[in-house]
């Protein structure tokens, strides 16, 4: 999240594409182990997925309130984007053509995280695919100068008003449990992808891979 160029041209992979689910012994542990963290039953995936078609029926719109209100919770995370930032200086003419920038790079932003969030949301079922792509996720903003993996938990609240303000009466007590657990779950995984594997997970693959 330092260059909005860098935003812009980008492109992570997704989980778009569906895979035979053929887990040897050791991914199948990982699986495991993921579907612990995330702590969700089969109900309340079923639950997630179908509550979330109303939430991305309009992917740029909430993109954008969610990153409003990310800058808004925490006035250091917009350093992170140069580019983003309204406290930048120059002429009138420059300063209208990088408001015109920020917002088309918030409403880009928005997309992509809506996306990658839609995409995460729909393939649970290959949950080993979507923890290596969310921790790419949180690996690709070590570029940006500034950044610092805590900044990954202000998502939390807005995720959680988006979610409240888009489902209305259907966000009931059993639905707010579910978004707070996949927040939370989606958030550590991108903190751990930005610091790495831990030294000891590192070294169990190296042996298992021999």
């Amino acid at each position: 999240m330092g260059s909005t160029n860098s935003i812009l041209e980008q492109q992570i992979p997704c989980c778009s594409q569906k895979y035979p689910i053929a887990y040897n012994d050791r991914q199948f542990a990982e699986y495991e182990l993921h579907k612990e963290k995330l702590g969700l039953t089969n109900k309340q995936l079923a639950l997630l997925i179908s509550s979330w078609k109303s939430i991305s029926s309009d992917m740029q719109a909430q993109g954008v309130t969610l990153f409003v209100e990310i800058f808004k919770s925490n006035n250091e995370v917009i350093h992170a984007f140069p580019l983003l930032n309204p406290n930048l200086k120059g002429n009138d003419a420059k300063s209208a053509m990088n408001e015109a920038f920020r917002e088309h790079g918030i409403k880009v932003l928005g997309v992509e995280v809506m996306s990658r969030v839609n995409e995460v949301l729909h393939n649970l079922d290959q949950l080993n695919l979507c923890v290596s792509l969310i921790k790419q996720t949180g690996a690709y903003h070590r570029r940006f100068q500034g950044f610092k993996p805590q900044y990954f938990k202000n998502f939390y609240e807005p995720f959680i008003g988006m979610a409240k303000s888009s489902l209305g009466k259907k966000y009931t007590p059993q639905t707010e449990a579910v978004y707070k657990a996949i927040a939370n779950f989606l958030i550590q995984t991108l903190i751990d992808g930005y610091n790495g594997e831990p030294e000891q997970e590192k070294h169990n693959q190296t042996v298992n891979s021999q």
